[in-house]
């Protein structure tokens, strides 16, 4: 039962796919609502061009390793008292991969790969936000013993905008009104990404009041559904006023009654049944 045993200290190294890379892209609120087209530039290993990869000058080539025999692998024997042990190794000389470079290239030493910076197109689709992320297959590093490259990915940041906030596919916007617009109403010209369009907010009109425009918000990242634009009315009381300004406001105030502010009545109504 003591009769030999065997270890497999390491394997021959394979064929294994590049490293994946990283890379930041910051676009404006309408890029990434319409998409667009951008150069990137980035520095990574690629492929050696003078060996086209393969680590050997021109004109030679790799060869079997001498010391495994082209399997990559060695066998070392060991005698104890219980039996002969035998353990493989990856090839020290040739690193596990069965060949050996007898004349390095100049360019890359041997590796089969040099850093250089490389500019290429990507398309941003319309739709992405915030820590959206564009996978491009095969824009990675070079592959190890004979791998396939590895993949690039664009993590994109959106700047903010001046009017817009974004929710989703919907936007949303804050229009200021004066006190004449919200009472005896008015018709608004509305912002959207694309254009102005008009909207008409009807006579008392309350702050905050929100209402929604339909299909003006941005596309859907899979898909063509557009969202829609929410637009709150913010009612901007005025300041600096003159004596004159203020007289009319004055003798407004005193023609008016409970009877013209819905909330205010409710809210008297409610202190006197708490207080009775």
């Amino acid at each position: 039962m003591f009769g030999g045993g065997f270890n497999r200290t390491r394997r021959r190294i394979a064929r294994m796919k590049g490293r994946d890379l990283q890379n930041g892209l910051t676009i404006s609120f309408e890029e990434a609502a319409f998409g667009i087209k951008k150069q990137i530039r980035i520095n990574k290993y690629v492929e050696c061009e003078a060996c086209q990869g393969s680590g050997a000058a021109a004109g030679s080539a790799k060869v079997t390793c001498p010391k495994c025999g082209g399997t990559g692998e060695t066998r070392t024997t060991q005698k104890t008292p219980f039996g002969q042990f035998q353990s493989v190794t990856a090839c020290d000389r040739c690193e596990g991969t069965g060949k050996i470079i007898e004349t390095p290239c100049v360019e890359c030493g041997g590796t089969g790969k040099v850093r250089k910076d490389v500019t290429m197109s990507v398309d941003i689709p319309a739709g992405v936000d915030n820590d959206s992320v564009i996978s491009i297959k095969g824009q990675g590093e070079p592959g190890i013993n004979g791998g396939p490259f590895g993949d690039l990915y664009i993590a994109i940041t959106v700047r903010p905008h001046k009017l817009f906030k974004r929710k989703g596919q919907d936007l949303w916007l804050e229009i200021p009104v004066s006190f004449a617009q919200a009472a005896l109403g008015d018709e608004l010209a509305v912002p959207t990404l694309s254009e102005k369009v008009s909207y008409t907010i009807p006579p008392g009109t309350q702050p905050e009041t929100i209402f929604r425009l339909k299909g003006k918000g941005i596309r859907s990242l899979r898909g063509n559904k557009m969202g829609d634009l929410y637009v709150k009315v913010i009612l901007e009381v005025p300041t600096k006023l003159n004596s004159k300004q203020k007289k009319l406001i004055e003798e407004l105030g005193e023609t008016l009654t409970n009877d013209s502010y819905n909330k205010r009545r409710t809210f008297a109504e409610t202190m006197k049944e708490l207080f009775s």
